[in-house]
């Protein structure tokens, strides 16, 4: 009887998790259907950009997150005429109790012309939201996890820099991740960075590819990362990894640590790609080829953040597919829907990053205890028990 009872809850344990799975695979479907239009400055339609920025602002609302608007002015170029454009930086506040340290996690939300709207930056902001779903999910009344220090959930807007190819005389504009750091998060840590944990920063996350030669490494890069070069090379430069390029600092090594333990628990073979770190040594000079890869998301102005006469590199790390380093093993032609992107693969990737991501939060930022009183438990699905739910069910039948 006793082994019939403890089956009957596992079972009911397992549906539980695999309710929550399923609800985290309609939400990313969810949020992609608002992400597959065109968000670039230069479109004859903005309709799409404006879409989106309602979209993101109406989920950090229903999130209960407090809603904070960076407004910026920076300059593009468009067919051949400098302009001023008005960016929007969409800032999601989960305040700690403490307000003792901070922690950010970001995406870009505008895109290039020449690139897929969900491949670049769709999946990562998608993914983003999820990540603040379920860390307020995780933490809100009745949980047995309460906030202790503030995470801000950002969602970047003018990523100019990436409009520079179709500019041959660079002639643009400082991006929204400067402005950011400069106008908003600066004076927000009261221009210090004692509690600045560091940032997590979501660019092109859903190229994979399995081929051999799928992956492109620029001129350079065996000297800039030799023993990852070393790996990526014996496996036939494949693009089956997940790029997480961070600095060799003490503060950086202590949160890739803890988001590389989270990424890598309960691997199994429906494990999603490894993990490839890619460490840049403070102050070591980069091929400029290898530079290219990594000095135009959000991230870099974390590393070269510089409020006064001295630099002040805070902490980020950058997790990536590559972007346009590598090709796409799941090509989805224009136009592509959030139901055609959102392949078995692709779920499973941006699940765990999510999940991931909501791990590292709650570990980093978060404390025992009840606030009001009440019960509950916030579960986080990880990739073990994901994967163990098809075993079960097959069981079941």
């Amino acid at each position: 009887m006793a082994v019939g009872v403890n089956y009957c809850c596992t079972v009911l344990l397992i549906l539980g998790m695999a309710t929550i799975c399923l609800t985290q695979k309609t939400h990313l479907k969810y949020h992609l259907q608002h992400l597959t239009g065109e968000r670039h400055p230069a479109s004859p339609d903005t309709q799409q950009l404006l879409e989106a920025r309602s979209y993101i602002k109406d989920q950090f609302r229903q999130y209960d997150l407090e809603l904070v608007i960076n407004h910026f002015n920076t300059t593009v170029v468009i067919k051949g005429q400098e302009k001023t454009i008005t960016g929007e930086n969409i800032v999601g506040v989960a305040r700690g109790d403490a307000d003792d340290s901070v922690l950010v996690v970001g995406a870009d939300y505008d895109t290039t012309p020449q690139q897929s709207p969900l491949e670049n930056n769709g999946g990562g902001v998608a993914t983003m939201l999820e990540v603040a779903r379920m860390y307020m999910n995780s933490t809100g009344p009745g949980r047995e996890l309460k906030r202790r220090g503030t995470v801000l959930f950002v969602a970047f807007d003018l990523n100019t820099i990436e409009y520079a190819a179709a500019q041959p005389d660079e002639r643009y504009g400082r991006p929204g991740a400067y402005y950011f750091l400069h106008q908003w998060l600066w004076p927000f840590l009261n221009q210090s960075s004692q509690k600045f944990v560091g940032a997590i920063i979501l660019d092109s996350i859903t190229k994979f590819n399995t081929k051999k030669m799928s992956q492109y490494l620029p001129s350079g890069f065996e000297k800039t990362f030799p023993a990852a070069h070393e790996r990526i090379a014996s496996m036939g430069n494949r693009g089956d990894f997940l790029a997480m390029y961070t600095r060799t600092s003490r503060t950086s090594h202590h949160l890739t640590s803890v988001i590389t333990a989270s990424y890598n628990e309960g691997s199994t073979k429906a494990s999603p790609p490894r993990l490839q770190e890619l460490p840049v040594v403070s102050g070591a000079p980069a091929n400029s080829d290898t530079l290219s890869m990594f000095n135009h998301q959000a991230h870099f102005h974390f590393w070269t953040f510089q409020p006064s006469a001295e630099p002040l590199p805070l902490t980020a790390v950058l997790l990536t597919d590559t972007d346009i380093y590598r090709g796409s093993g799941e090509v989805c032609g224009p136009p592509c829907s959030a139901k055609e992107f959102l392949t078995p693969s692709r779920q499973l990737v941006l699940s765990h990053i999510a999940s991931t991501l909501t791990n590292t939060l709650l570990q980093l930022q978060t404390e025992q205890g009840i606030s009001d009183g009440s019960t509950g438990v916030a579960l986080v699905p990880t990739l073990a028990l994901t994967s163990s739910l098809v075993a079960l069910m097959r069981l079941l039948h």
